[in-house]
């Protein structure tokens, strides 16, 4: 049970938002609302309110900072107006007025949203994600009868609380997507991590020594089962996160940051991020986090070492890879006995851990496939029950939870959301500004999609590097759009000149 510090962090967190937006420029103050809110917040706390989601750490930092953003942006928006008009003088004409104010350069935040296809691939993404909550409700309207419980069936506020949810989640994705939108941005971005990366890793070390109870001592409470957390006759910490799985995979997006920092920066200052990820490396092998261990080994040679053209291939098959694994693990296509028995080699309790959940996730999308377009819906209605009406199922991965609950509708919006800029970034290579700043960012991406096979671990620095990549994506498309529209122009009248030097105009 939660304490009162608990709540009061939860309730005082806009206030500490706030600080953060009158100290810093809006992308910066986003950035830390999101992320840390996220690290520092309880897990427990959630006010569940009537025709409301649950105020809860995913959902208070995330709509702090929209709305922060949103005043911030429209109170700049209204102060550079009311100036630019005081400063004018008297005898202006209204015309003139109206062409400075439409030849003023606007802050990166504040550009003004064009059509372009990227922002019709997401809206086509979301509407898939809405309008397939509303098809799981329309095919789940019958209760399931169990031996000793009936499981309701789906009615129209569920649909409504369905798409609801998704909302929450998708939330630091559409702040992202506004506000996210320069190079420089996304730098902070990769700041932001390794610092926080770094600050944690020493709270870590704290729970190392003396097991896992930070969470305990400040808010009272522990948020998951005490013996998961016992690893190798030692300690796995967790600190204020729901599990230590995800302060693993936070580690290796701090460790991959800091690589891709110093591979850009300077020589002065290139050491200094070097050193934080060696320490951050140092941390996570403690931590005794095997995959996050195994994807931060896979990936930091490739930001280390490799150029922009082979990050974004290597992005890109992690991508497909994850994008097709649930079809290719329906069809048999992904050789689970040869990926047990090598884990076996590794370490033979992670081998039975593996195993159990292979196990699982069969029963699991063999139970999906009744209904593969539309899910299951909410209830517990996914889950395998054995004959006496005992749920025999655990759900590990985000991708057999999202296709058990919404079906493949679902799948695809959610993940398409997540897997389609690097497959943008590499088609469109040879026009974008691509450099390693943005394919090491999708390569970020993809080392934490990874993580979504085996956990469920949707997180919101996740859906903030996502809207990042997006909004980056279509900000390089417009700004090539202009380049070659001016070369294109330049090209004619240098055609014209030609012309005219070549053929006399006649008399």
């Amino acid at each position: 049970m939660p304490n009162i510090i608990a709540y009061i962090m939860l309730f005082f967190w806009p206030m500490i938002s706030w600080g953060f937006f009158r100290a810093f420029e809006i992308p910066k103050a986003v950035i830390l609302t999101i992320v840390l809110g996220y690290l520092f917040l309880p897990v427990a706390p959630a006010i569940d309110m009537p025709l409301l989601p649950p105020l809860d750490k995913t959902f208070v930092p995330s709509l702090t900072a929209l709305v922060f953003a949103w005043l911030r942006s429209s109170h700049q928006t209204t102060t550079d107006d009311i100036s630019s008009r005081r400063a004018a003088s008297i005898s202006t004409t209204s015309a003139q007025l109206r062409a400075d104010i439409a030849t003023t350069t606007l802050e990166p935040w504040r550009k003004p949203r064009r059509k372009s296809r990227t922002n019709l691939m997401i809206t086509l993404l979301c509407g898939l994600i809405f309008w397939g909550c509303w098809l799981t409700y329309s095919a789940n309207t019958t209760p399931i009868d169990l031996p000793d419980e009936t499981l309701p069936a789906l009615r129209p506020y569920d649909a409504a609380s369905m798409a609801l949810s998704i909302t929450v989640q998708l939330l630091a994705f559409w702040v992202a997507r506004a506000y996210l939108r320069t190079r420089e941005a996304q730098t902070t971005l990769l700041r932001v991590f390794v610092f926080s990366a770094l600050a944690y890793s020493c709270l870590a070390l704290i729970e190392l020594r003396l097991s896992p109870q930070l969470n305990n001592w400040i808010y009272g409470f522990f948020p998951h089962e005490w013996r998961q957390h016992l690893r190798n006759g030692g300690y796995r910490p967790i600190v204020f996160l729901s599990h230590g799985l995800r302060l693993g995979m936070f580690l290796t997006l701090g460790i991959l940051s800091a690589a891709l920092l110093a591979r850009v920066s300077e020589k002065r200052i290139r050491t200094g991020w070097l050193a934080a990820c060696l320490w951050l490396l140092i941390v996570l092998f403690l931590s005794k986090n095997l995959g996050a261990v195994l994807i931060s080994m896979i990936l930091l040679p490739v930001i280390l070492f490799f150029s922009a053209r082979v990050q974004i291939w290597v992005a890109v098959a992690i991508s497909l890879l994850v994008l097709l694994y649930p079809i290719g693990r329906g069809a048999g296509y992904i050789p689970v006995e040869r990926m047990v028995a090598a884990m076996e080699a590794l370490s033979t309790e992670r081998a039975s851990s593996f195993s159990y959940r292979l196990d699982n996730e069969a029963i699991l999308l063999e139970k999906a496939n009744l209904k593969p377009l539309t899910g299951w819906g909410g209830y517990n209605r996914s889950r395998v029950f054995d004959e006496w009406g005992n749920d025999i199922s655990t759900v590990d991965g985000q991708w057999i939870l999202i296709i058990g609950t919404y079906g493949w509708i679902g799948f695809i919006g959610q993940f398409g959301l997540l897997c389609l800029p690097a497959l943008l970034i590499w088609r469109m290579r040879k026009r974008l500004e691509v450099d390693l700043i943005l394919t090491g960012s999708a390569v970020l991406l993809a080392g934490n999609l990874v993580d979504l096979i085996p956990n469920s671990s949707s997180v919101p620095p996740l859906w903030l590097m996502a809207g990042a990549l997006w909004s980056q994506i279509d900000d390089r498309r417009v700004a090539f759009s202009g380049e070659a529209a001016l070369r294109q122009e330049t090209r004619r009248a240098e055609v014209a000149v030609r012309r005219k030097k070549i053929v006399p105009r006649r008399t």
